[in-house]
């Protein structure tokens, strides 16, 4: 059981040779089976602007560091979705393998969604996180049950 002592789970899997290229920001929520931010997991795999950068000006005496930050690549579409929810899925299932029927019936429900919608793919996209909040919050209710939300 994961919830006995989550720091540890996160250790052996940063440490697992088998690990994903996953953020490790990101572990402690899928070790607590909480809501994923797939905004942050699409940005860590996708953005092509590359890390921070730090910069040092001299006045004098006086050196100011200052960090440039890249700006966070958001999901916008429904092939950007997809490309974050695999990944996303990729680390649960590494985790909880018993909830690759879960993740899957959620996937194809959100993509019927974008395809039922067609260009309003801002609000599934919205929709999904709000279901997925929801999960985080309840109590036997899983992705899979479409009928709950």
């Amino acid at each position: 059981n994961y919830a006995r002592d989550p720091g540890l789970v996160k250790k052996k899997v940063l440490a697992s040779q088998q690990r994903l290229r996953f953020p490790a920001s990101l572990w402690a929520d899928v070790i607590a089976n909480t809501y994923v931010d797939l905004n942050r997991l699409f940005d860590f795999h996708f953005a092509t602007d590359g890390p921070s950068k730090r910069s040092v000006q001299h006045f004098g005496d006086i050196d100011i560091t200052t960090t440039n930050i890249r700006p966070t690549r958001e999901i916008r579409s429904s092939g950007d979705w997809r490309c974050a929810w695999d990944r996303y899925q990729e680390g649960v299932l590494f985790l909880y393998p018993q909830q690759a029927r879960e993740l899957s019936d959620y996937a194809k429900h959100i993509v019927d969604t974008f395809i039922a919608v067609g260009p309003l793919a801002d609000r599934v996209i919205e929709y999904d996180k709000r279901v997925r909040s929801f999960i985080a919050e309840c109590v036997g209710v899983l992705l899979s049950d479409t009928t709950a939300f």
